[in-house]
């Protein structure tokens, strides 16, 4: 996950939720569920917030 910021490395992206399990494999023609979960971390109540997920696959 994180905020959209090119600019900021990804290994110091600080965002509110968690996403399980980190790395699965998937077999042809099935699929998988990941769970996104909210940490808990209090969010700016003056404005909206929006956070990307991004999944990437290495196929072999």
């Amino acid at each position: 996950m994180d905020t959209g910021d090119a600019s900021v490395a990804p290994d110091s992206v600080n965002v509110p939720f968690i996403i399980t399990p980190l790395i699965f494999r998937i077999e042809p023609h099935t699929g998988q569920t990941l769970r996104i979960m909210y940490t808990g971390e209090a969010l700016p109540n003056d404005r909206e917030s929006i956070f990307l997920a991004k999944c990437t696959g290495y196929f072999s």
